[in-house]
């Protein structure tokens, strides 16, 4: 059955939810090191490479991420750094070559900005990577347990991610980021890798995205710290 929202759970006839949401997040901690636990690296962000374009065209990781491109076509394409044609923008972010079709591409986004980058073969196929640094959502009870109530909803409608993202934007304003930020934790650890919750997190509300990536990215920090 689905909840009447945030506040509702944060209230005071949904206290026990609450606690139970609270504890939730101490239970994650136990059985998400088992579902990571194949996957030999964090991998990347996949962008799709297309006749259409760059799909998604924009997204947003943090310093140190690694995207992929792979090339769905069956022509060479060239993602490379603005401008157009030298790529000086961030000269790094080059391949310095097409890539063949049915192959794929990485780069590892050392530094932080609004970097535009387009095709190289098709100047006016055009996309975006958005390197922010890691932000934090405060702490507290009330926080702990929007976190919780995000994992707990998202757990319950895994696939209805709309929905828990409306439950969430449904509490006070200090409480979204951490419901949302919960939801996304319940995600990579169903899904077992970072890659589907960070195409989780492009399809939320923009107000919503910060606490979702964030969220997401806190996870190669987090298991080196509990792996030491």
């Amino acid at each position: 059955m689905r909840s009447n929202g945030l506040s509702a759970a944060l209230g005071r006839p949904g206290t026990l939810l609450c606690l139970v949401a609270c504890v939730c997040i101490a239970a994650f901690f136990v059985f998400v090191d088992e579902a990571l636990a194949h996957e030999g690296d964090e991998g990347g962000l996949v962008v799709h490479v297309t006749e259409e374009g760059f799909e998604p065209q924009s997204v947003e990781i943090g310093p140190g991420e690694t995207v992929v491109f792979e090339n769905e076509d069956d022509e060479g394409h060239w993602p490379a750094s603005d401008s157009h044609p030298t790529h000086e923008e961030y000269s790094a972010f080059d391949p310095k070559r097409p890539i063949q079709p049915n192959t794929q591409w990485s780069f590892t986004f050392e530094e932080p900005g609004e970097w535009e980058y387009h095709d190289h073969m098709n100047p006016y196929l055009m996309g975006k990577i958005l390197v922010e640094d890691d932000g934090e959502w405060g702490g507290g009870f009330e926080s702990a347990c929007a976190y919780g109530v995000g994992m707990q909803t998202m757990n319950e409608n895994l696939n209805d991610p709309d929905f828990v993202e409306s439950e969430c934007t449904s509490g006070e304003p200090e409480q979204r980021g951490p419901c949302v930020a919960g939801m996304a934790a319940l995600y990579v650890s169903h899904h077992g890798s970072l890659g589907p919750a960070r195409v989780l997190c492009t399809q939320r509300e923009p107000s919503n995205r910060r606490a979702c990536y964030d969220s997401v990215r806190a996870y190669p920090g987090l298991f080196a710290d509990r792996s030491s």
